[in-house]
């Protein structure tokens, strides 16, 4: 096989990998659950060590305030190759995460995002 022939198969086969494995808008929310959740458990603790009650609550509608986000707040814009993780906050899009060969990656932009969302 020569050279040209090699390269073509070899980037025939990587455009392929990266389009079959490009993370669908339920992974990418996934990624984003994950996040959230362990920030809410952090801010949960804070809370119960001045009002044990709070504890109770908090894991109660945690769940439930997160995936309202989630579902309010996340979506994916799709590049065929790579898809980016968008958070919508207050009309203001941010780039959070990128998906590529079946995973999500997320910036430290989250954390700001978490910061200035209002549950």
């Amino acid at each position: 096989m020569n050279k040209r022939l090699l390269w073509l198969v070899v980037s025939l086969f990587a455009v392929l990998l990266l389009t079959f494995t490009n993370p669908g808008e339920e992974e990418h929310k996934s990624a984003v659950r994950v996040k959230l959740n362990a920030f809410m458990q952090t801010k949960i603790s804070e809370v119960s060590k001045e009002e044990p009650l709070g504890q109770g609550l908090g894991s109660l509608f945690g769940g439930f305030v997160v995936d309202r986000i989630i579902n309010a707040s996340v979506t994916r814009n799709s590049y065929l190759l790579f898809s980016t993780t968008i958070f919508n906050n207050e009309g203001k899009r941010r780039v959070i995460g990128v998906g590529i060969l079946g995973n999500v990656f997320l910036t430290s932009k989250i954390d700001e995002a978490m910061k200035v969302q209002k549950p």
